[in-house]
């Protein structure tokens, strides 16, 4: 394996085929909020500024597919990294509730919760 490559493509298939089991210390993923089909408008908001949301295509799941693309990603994920590694995944609220079941039926252990209060 290469260090300091950048690799494009789909990131599940990248893991599964690309690296090793038990090869990577730590993951640091930013996966869709699956918010593009959803009304929100925060704008002039009190708790941070304006809310600018995504409207694309890749961020756009039924609540199966969400799911199901989530299992596949975070399975990858446990996969690869050592018995000793680290997943950090960046998330709103609206999808803390996924990532926290799909992690406890992959029997990862959650050390913390960080917020990132953000005051634009």
């Amino acid at each position: 394996m290469k260090h300091n490559k950048i690799i494009h493509g789909n990131c599940i298939n990248i893991m599964n085929n690309y690296f090793k089991s038990n090869s990577i210390d730590l993951i640091i993923a930013d996966p869709p909020y699956n918010l593009s089909k959803k009304q929100i408008s925060l704008k002039g908001n009190h708790t941070g500024g304006d809310f600018f949301k995504v409207n694309e295509s890749w961020d756009k799941f039924d609540e199966y597919s969400y799911e199901k693309f989530t299992y596949e990603w975070m399975s990858a994920s446990e996969r690869i990294m050592t018995s000793n590694g680290s997943l950090y995944i960046t998330c709103t609220m609206h999808n803390i509730s996924e990532l926290m079941t799909i992690g406890k039926l992959l029997k990862l252990k959650l050390n913390n919760i960080l917020t990132w209060y953000k005051s634009n």
